[in-house]
């Protein structure tokens, strides 16, 4: 998906707040207005809203959400289509239509993110202000796609196709080559073990119904993620706290090697240290280092 198609897909996706429709844009617009049930215009979110919390009252407190795209479809949406076959443009990738709409409503919130950030970046440059932000939400949101859907070759390969969306990232800091931030302000789209993804190719066909790849849904994904991060920079501190010290100590075994008495009658000659001193003084350093290491350990 190009830039063009890309903010094609943003000005649709502002016809929505939320999960409500923005009736009075739409009902504006000529594009749409052919494709009205009956010819009539939109009103209001009653009809939707109420097919919605039907479904959610039926699925359960607690309960996972497994109804697919094309159950969906059929149940809350068939009878009102008019005269828009939504499936004859999913003709070449049919397949989706048995995948989970939960997990393609997470797959459409990354599109929206990238297209955000790609937008964003065409047309201010480097210099936008809210870049960090949309590219941010783009990794956090792959981020936790990837911990959820890793188990589904056919979830990964729809991945691997968003993440190509994002490869304007390497040519965007070459290009800005002076620009320290930028690599910064433009976030990786990775694991959370930083690792890239394992790209799935050549998937003739979609398989999600297949036992393993009913997947557990964690919401608890970024908090585990942040306890992650904590730990890291605690370990982090806790590594840099050491050399800290042993600098000091370095430092002040240097100082008491300044300090030696000079050798009399000898103006400006080298410190009298004896053979035993600076052995003693080595195996204090050892000692020291060997202390140290254990504290790391």
């Amino acid at each position: 998906m190009d830039e063009k198609t890309c903010k094609l897909f943003l000005e649709a996706d502002k016809l929505f707040r939320g999960n409500q429709a923005d009736t009075t844009k739409i009902n504006k617009l000529p594009s749409i207005k052919e494709h009205f049930p009956k010819n009539k215009p939109c009103k209001n979110n009653m009809q939707g809203d109420k097919l919605f919390k039907t479904h959610n009252r039926g699925k359960g407190k607690g309960k996972k959400n497994d109804i697919t795209l094309n159950l969906a479809y059929n149940k809350y949406l068939e009878k009102h289509r008019g005269n828009f076959n939504y499936w004859i443009l999913l003709y070449n990738i049919n397949g989706l239509k048995e995948a989970n709409l939960e997990y393609m409503h997470k797959f459409y919130k990354l599109l929206n993110y990238i297209c955000k950030t790609t937008v964003d970046y065409k047309k201010y440059g480097a210099k936008s202000k809210s870049l960090i932000q949309y590219s941010t939400e783009s990794s956090n949101q792959y981020m936790f796609l990837y911990e959820n859907v890793s188990k589904c070759n056919s979830y990964i390969h729809l991945l691997g196709k968003l993440k190509k969306m994002y490869n304007f990232r390497a040519s965007a800091i070459t290009q800005n080559i002076t620009d320290k931030n930028l690599s910064a302000n433009l976030q990786t789209l990775t694991k959370k073990d930083k690792a890239d993804l394992d790209i799935v190719a050549n998937v003739k066909e979609f398989h999600f119904n297949d036992t393993g790849y009913r997947l557990q849904y964690n919401d608890d994904i970024f908090t585990t993620l942040e306890n992650d991060k904590i730990q890291r920079k605690k370990t982090y501190e806790e590594t840099k706290g050491i050399y800290i010290t042993l600098g000091l100590q370095l430092k002040n075994y240097g100082g008491q090697i300044a300090s030696k008495k000079l050798v009399p009658g000898n103006k400006g000659a080298t410190p009298n240290i004896t053979s035993s001193e600076s052995t003693s003084e080595t195996d204090t350093l050892t000692d020291t280092k060997g202390k140290l290491g254990e504290s790391q350990d």
